[in-house]
Formats: structure tokens, C-alpha cells, sequence
């Protein structure tokens, strides 16, 4: 969708579609759900650096724009740390 050269509302119409699509709100459900605190807190921050990629991805942006990167390293960075803290959660501190 980001290299896409359709307009601006059709690009947030394909963003949207592809939240819904692939799940996105109902993962974080079930994580509210059964995770503890520290692991729902975390992927609130990844869900949220995911749909600034999404926004700026919807506004047009190229993958390749600086805004965009920096939005895909702050979201790489969210989800790195979700990570770590779920293996902490199942007790297994081991790198993946």
C-alpha cells in the first residue's frame, strides 16, 4: 500500500482494510485478555507504532522517506521490546 499511486482515500480505505484483515484489533483483545500488564502495555506501544506506519503509509508516504523509516525503526524498536518482554512473561530471557 505504500508504494501504491492511488489517491489519499483510497489509500487509507486499503489501510484500513488491511488492519481489519489481517486481525489486528482481535490479537489485541486477546492480549488484553490473558497477558499481564507489562506484555499488554507493550503491545499497545507496537500496535501504536504500527498504525503510524499505516497513517503515513495512507498520507502517501514512500517507504524510502525519512519519516517513514524513522516511524519503521521506532516500530522495529516497540517490537523488540514486546518481545523481550513476553519471553521474560514465559521465563525464557533467551535472544531470538
Amino acid at each position: 500500500m505504500a508504494l501504491s499511486e492511488a489517491t489519499s482515500l483510497t489509500r487509507l480505505s486499503e489501510a484500513d482494510e488491511a488492519f481489519s484483515s489481517a486481525g489486528v484489533y482481535q490479537a489485541r483483545e486477546h492480549v488484553s485478555l490473558l497477558a499481564p500488564h507489562g506484555v499488554t502495555q507493550e503491545a499497545g506501544q507496537a500496535l501504536h507504532r504500527l498504525r503510524d506506519l499505516r497513517d503515513l503509509a495512507a498520507d502517501g508516504h514512500s517507504p524510502r522517506s525519512p519519516d517513514y523509516q524513522r516511524a519503521l525503526a521506532h516500530y522495529d524498536e516497540a517490537l523488540t521490546r514486546l518481545r523481550t518482554t513476553m519471553r521474560k512473561d514465559i521465563g525464557n530471557t533467551a535472544a531470538g
